[in-house]
């Protein structure tokens, strides 16, 4: 009887534990599908284009878009990675803390605190993100249906770097039928630059067939 006890609570734990995997596998499934299709292709007011290449070899969380020619990597599509060559713990830090924000819904919050190596200085990132709202907009590439997502950085340097400081916060409006990005907002930039990134939105957007 204590044999048959325990092969119960067994196969309890064993089930239990295949759940588990099941429901990782899906939710990094899900995830990854924020990535738009390889092919996608976004060309906005400004002049720029951003053409999607897809999942990252290797890392389904990591979806490559190139502007204007030039790749970049992109975790989920939403934020470039950190470096590896940063203290360790803080690349999968920062990939942990934006699993948090799917599956995407109004109202989803993740913020997280990562140190930094740029240039040969140390810097110290709060990041949040925040799905703002569903929103359905209409721009000269069509109408969408959207998730509007906010992104604020606050950055120090423990050495004079854009005077020491960086705080940017933006908006992005992300197609929710392909994960592409179809506009985006600069609401505060304050980095010692002269210059904010430009804002910008879709003139045309093409799928691949």
């Amino acid at each position: 009887m204590f044999q048959h006890h325990h092969f119960w609570i067994a196969l309890i734990i064993a089930a239990c534990t295949q759940t588990a995997v099941a429901s990782t596998s899906q939710q990094r499934a899900a995830n990854a599908a924020f990535c738009p299709a390889a092919g996608t292709t976004v060309m906005t007011d400004t002049g720029d284009t951003y053409t999607y290449l897809g999942p990252a070899e290797n890392d389904p969380e990591m979806c490559v878009r190139a502007h204007n020619g030039d790749p970049v990597n992109l975790l989920f599509n939403l934020a470039a990675p950190i470096n590896r060559s940063a203290p360790e713990g803080s690349a999968d830090a920062q990939r942990v803390m934006l699993r948090r924000l799917f599956p995407l819904r109004a109202g989803a919050k993740t913020e997280g605190h990562f140190t930094v190596s740029v240039q040969n200085r140390t810097v110290s990132s709060q990041r949040t993100l925040e799905v703002l709202r569903e929103e359905r907009i209409t721009i000269p590439a069509g109408t969408f249906d959207t998730w509007v997502i906010q992104s604020s950085v606050n950055s120090r340097s423990d050495r004079r770097l854009n005077n020491g400081v960086f705080h940017m916060v933006t908006l992005t409006w992300f197609d929710k039928a392909t994960g592409t990005a179809l506009r985006m907002r600069v609401l505060t930039h304050d980095t010692g630059l002269s210059s904010s990134p430009p804002d910008w939105e879709a003139v045309r957007v093409t799928q691949p067939r």
